[in-house]
């Protein structure tokens, strides 16, 4: 079971689940809806927001499909910072 871990902003404020095992990120917007993934062995997706994807944007910012390593956690992290304003400690995914 992924344990929460939220940022603490006035709004917006972000979802942030991490697997137990350490090796997966989701991260949810304020309307519930899925900004980011990360995982070591599926890839990585930087979503569009979902009002961005009803006014027919493609859904996909950024996304990688396979493993990912050190390198591909920083390049999400750095992304979902510019995109969303959101810090994500660099210790969330073991390596």
């Amino acid at each position: 079971m992924p344990r929460p871990f939220c940022v603490d902003e006035n709004p917006p404020v972000f979802e942030i689940l991490v697997s137990e095992c350490a090796d997966r990120v989701w991260v949810n917007g304020p309307d519930g809806s899925s900004l980011g993934r990360f995982s070591k062995v599926f890839g990585m997706d930087i979503h569009r927001t979902a009002a961005e994807q009803i006014s027919g944007l493609p859904e996909c910012l950024h996304c990688k499909y396979g493993r990912c390593g050190v390198d591909d956690w920083r390049l999400f992290r750095r992304q979902m910072e510019a995109t969303y304003g959101v810090e994500l400690p660099a210790d969330l995914i073991g390596f």
